[in-house]
């Protein structure tokens, strides 16, 4: 698919209006090449693992704030944007005052890994707890 655009605002904008069709087309074309796919992926699979390792290294940032907002997506009442950045900004538990910990850490294990607290019930945000304060919490 052929895309007339180098500003990137106007690609965008092409793109959405465009989503549909691109999804027939790729469709269509993995339909028709299949072998061909499946070959090259088996002929190739130490380049294509090497670049989704690249593609990871260089988006960890993205991924994670990607991972974290499709997580806590159901949350009502608060904006995720604005969550994300205080979750980040965070570094003690609100209830024990622990620094928190990086998961599999050798002398905590995940005791004190940071968690979002919320209610199950209103699906509310409550606290940034560590693992071990949340688990406890009902």
């Amino acid at each position: 698919m052929n895309m007339p655009f180098k500003d990137p605002e106007k690609r965008k904008e092409y793109c959405e209006k465009n989503k549909e069709k691109k999804k027939e087309y790729d469709k269509k074309y993995r339909e028709t090449n299949l072998q061909k796919i499946k070959k090259y992926r088996e002929n190739n699979k130490e380049k294509i693992k090497e670049k989704r390792q690249e593609h990871y290294k260089n988006n960890l940032e993205k991924l994670k704030k990607k991972i974290f907002m499709n997580r806590y997506k159901m949350l009502v009442d608060c904006d995720l944007e604005v969550l994300y950045k205080n979750y980040l900004a965070e570094t003690h538990c609100d209830f024990c005052c622990m620094p928190f910990t990086a998961k599999n850490d050798p002398k905590y294990k995940n005791k004190y890994v940071k968690c979002l607290d919320h209610c199950h019930d209103t699906n509310k945000f409550r606290n940034f707890l560590c693992l071990s304060c949340n688990s406890k919490r009902k």
